[in-house]
């Protein structure tokens, strides 16, 4: 979000003045992006507890924000926490007075929740040291951010609340879908077997001759539950207006065009929170194909600029260790990013995704009940 609230801190009583860039946002989204160190659950329940007031008012989660509302946040002292220590491995890659560096590795939970009550980072965490910060709650004491369980990567923890304010102000608003790249290797492995191995091209090529819409087709990409914008780990994928005339084409196309449309949904909830996306820059695997950055522009409306290499993540972490190093300096990063095309969305295609969008949003909506209770019974599987 561009611009940051006006606060002043007397206790545990904070005072905001909400952005005008939030207008039309929920309070307890907006709140929870102002306030770091909040979930938006944990708002929630000071909200009902009746601890956040707006124009000096008892405030609810759903309120709509219209910008430059005054709201108080009385935030309780934090209470002792239950959570027991536990020695645990712990790979530490850095360590001082104020915190913590550490690598966590796929299949550890960060903190205790509900299948996961023992046996995670903290409980790790607070076997090494005591010295956590309080920022986060009593169940996620020092940590300032999180992975999924099934993700590895490194996490930095703070062992004291200055640091942790600290740390929660350097972090950028970030959005993430679980399934994109994943969903045309499954196709390609149940539905194209005869295709080289791990080479798509064929299949990229033939959805690029279908028609915008995919014959009627609409495609929920939530095979592993979805991360932003619904957070919802019981989402499945859903396929809806298959009928005998569908080819495998028109199928895969439904694929790419259900993925640009979660893409939209990211975009679109970026902006109702007050955090307009200016530029897009495409890396990454699907990087490697026109086809399905021009269904991405198309169905979001957005320009993408696509850099002569199109390296993700492994690309920039090259370059910072490169700087670690002393062998590259940060000003040599022009160097490194170098412009190489750029796609624009087809304007003339915008009734067509328009609907689709919205028939997209409506599927999530409407097949949910039914889906959450199919996870269910994958889960006892």
């Amino acid at each position: 979000m561009t611009g940051r609230p006006r606060s002043r801190e007397a206790g545990s009583l904070l005072t905001l003045e909400l952005p005008e860039k939030a207008r039309g946002a929920r309070l307890d989204r907006t709140l929870a992006i102002l306030l770091p160190g909040e979930s938006r659950a944990s708002l929630q329940r000071l909200m009902r507890d009746g601890r956040v007031t707006i124009l000096g008012r008892p405030a609810r989660p759903s309120y709509t924000v219209r910008g430059g509302e005054r709201v108080e946040v009385d935030r309780p002292a934090p209470r002792p926490s239950s959570l027991e220590p536990e020695a645990l491995p712990v790979a530490i890659l850095y360590e001082d007075a104020d915190l913590l560096v550490v690598d966590k590795a796929a299949g550890i939970s960060v903190h205790p929740g509900a299948g996961a009550p023992r046996g995670t980072l903290v409980n790790a965490l607070l076997h090494h040291c005591t010295d956590l910060s309080g920022i986060g709650g009593v169940e996620r004491p020092g940590i300032v951010h999180r992975l999924d369980r099934q993700t590895s990567g490194v996490l930095v923890v703070a062992k004291n609340d200055t640091t942790h304010r600290a740390l929660a102000g350097q972090f950028n608003l970030a959005a993430g879908m679980s399934t994109t790249g994943s969903l045309t290797r499954w196709f390609q492995d149940q539905m194209a077997r005869e295709q080289p191995q791990g080479d798509a091209n064929a299949l990229f090529e033939a959805a690029a001759h279908v028609a915008p819409g995919a014959g009627g087709l609409v495609f929920l990409p939530y095979f592993s539950g979805e991360r932003t914008p619904i957070n919802d780990p019981l989402a499945r994928g859903v396929i809806a207006g298959l009928s005998l005339a569908h080819s495998r084409d028109q199928v895969f196309r439904a694929i790419l065009e259900g993925v640009a449309c979660g893409v939209r949904h990211n975009v679109e909830t970026l902006a109702r929170i007050g955090a307009q996306v200016d530029r897009v820059v495409a890396v990454g695997g699907g990087a490697q194909t026109d086809t399905w950055l021009q269904i991405v522009s198309d169905v979001a409306g957005l320009r993408q600029e696509v850099p002569a290499i199109t390296l993700g993540a492994c690309y920039g972490d090259a370059f910072l260790a490169g700087c670690a190093a002393g062998l590259l300096r940060r000003d040599q990063i022009a160097e490194w990013v170098r412009a190489g095309h750029s796609i624009e969305p087809d304007a003339t295609l915008r009734p067509t995704y328009d609907a689709l969008y919205d028939d997209y949003l409506d599927l999530y909506q409407d097949s949910r009940r039914v889906v959450h209770r199919l996870a269910g019974r994958q889960g006892a599987r």
